[in-house]
């Protein structure tokens, strides 16, 4: 009676029959952009820029929008995303025939998907008694998910809020050139830093669902305080990301002829795995997977435990036993250049040019579902639950459950360019 009171607006659209309410909820979009740059040249031979630039952005959603939990104007999701991004560079021209060029750049981006409270509370309202199966575990005390079949509509906070959601990138580099005749030669290095903090996708305050297995009807259901199914996590938490990426590179600009210029260049990438502080994320190792430790599968599809029966069978942790932070060694990619211009009348009015190029791209990478994996993150899912008191309800058969994993011979995506 509180849920339904509080969080499930009267009909607006009589109407339509079934679909007997339309949300006319407003959403809202407020951007602003805002661009600082200064050029300074000190002298001839020494020069410098920086620019800074900041936005600010909020959306505004008539509904909780994230995984579709809920289409009523209750309660309204929230995105504000602030960023800060810039830049400097310094030039300095050393002799007559060398110049170095210094530059260093940052974007760091915080984004936050929160609730705002409308005509009902994300929290649970007083009077709700509603029980949580991991106690302690919906520290914020919020409103469980609670979904409908027969095409009623979802109330619920769904994975929110998720906060923080940070991104802060750092690179700086160094360029020298020389002119050493008809060869101009270049060397240099860049520095490429990464850290993200993420809250996980947890929904730690319950999901129930109706789907009319005892009434006939899911509202009937819901009346009765009898739901299908029942999931929870057993606790939020926040993950930090990070990884430091260096390139090395040294390169000819040679002049070989009047009409024949070549560009010969080698590049190094050293780069690593994305890894978590802590090491706090696993991953299925099929190498580390003992038969001996499984369990048996019926034609079903229910897991038997066996007398060695090991639930983490397979499972490894990262920096742990040999296992990589990052479940995959550092890559070390060598990258060639080579290109040329050729004039073949010798007037400066015809070239033919080409060239050829190898990189690596920082891809493939991408570990946060492996933070979800056991023993970090715990989830209990049960059958027919009574809505007052979760830990009543039924446990499903052992079955086998889903994993991440990752390829321990990941090789870096490899980009081969020409013209």
């Amino acid at each position: 009676r509180v849920l339904f009171r509080s969080y499930f607006p009267l009909p607006n659209n009589l109407g339509g029959g079934f679909q007997n309410y339309l949300n006319n909820g407003v959403g809202k979009l407020d951007p602003r952009s805002d661009t600082f740059r200064i050029d300074q040249n000190f002298s001839d031979k020494f020069r410098a820029f920086f620019t800074l630039a900041h936005d600010n952005i909020q959306v505004i959603n008539p509904y909780v929008q994230l995984l579709n939990a809920s289409f009523f104007p209750t309660i309204y999701q929230s995105e504000h995303t602030t960023s800060w991004t810039g830049a400097g560079n310094l030039t300095m021209v050393l002799t007559p025939k060398s110049t170095n060029e210094i530059q260093y750049s940052f974007k760091i981006f915080d984004v936050n998907l929160l609730l705002q409270d409308q005509t009902a509370s994300a929290v649970r309202p007083s009077g709700l008694t509603i029980k949580d199966f991991y106690p302690g575990a919906n520290s914020l005390n919020l409103l469980p998910n609670i979904t409908f079949g027969q095409g009623w509509g979802p109330i619920g906070t769904s994975v929110l809020p998720l906060s923080p959601a940070t991104d802060d990138t750092r690179i700086l580099s160094d360029n020298f050139a020389y002119v050493w005749g008809k060869h101009t030669l270049q060397v240099g290095g860049l520095w490429f830093h990464y850290t993200k903090d993420q809250a996980v996708n947890n929904a730690t305050q319950g999901a129930y669902s109706f789907s009319g297995i005892f009434t006939n009807d899911a509202i009937g259901d819901f009346l009765l305080g009898e739901a299908a199914s029942y999931s929870e996590s057993n606790a939020r938490f926040i993950r930090n990301y990070l990884f430091d990426q260096t390139e090395w590179y040294a390169q000819d600009d040679w002049r070989a002829t009047n009409r024949l210029t070549l560009n010969l260049g080698l590049r190094a990438y050293v780069i690593p795995m994305v890894k978590v502080a802590g090491n706090q994320m696993t991953s299925f190792l099929p190498s580390a997977y003992s038969p001996s430790a499984a369990p048996q599968i019926t034609s079903a599809g229910v897991l038997v435990p066996t007398p060695n029966y090991n639930p983490l069978n397979g499972i490894v942790a990262a920096g742990q036993n040999g296992v990589p932070a990052g479940f995959a060694n550092t890559y070390v990619g060598w990258a060639p250049r080579f290109g040329f211009a050729y004039d073949p009348t010798g007037s400066g009015k015809t070239a033919i040019r080409g060239g050829y190029g190898v990189s690596y791209l920082n891809a493939g990478n991408d570990d946060s579902s492996l933070v979800l994996n056991p023993p970090y993150n715990v989830a209990v899912s049960l059958v027919n639950v009574p809505l007052s008191n979760p830990s009543q309800g039924t446990a499903k058969a052992l079955a086998p459950v889903s994993l991440s994993a990752f390829s321990p011979s990941f090789v870096r995506p490899k980009v081969q360019s020409w013209s």
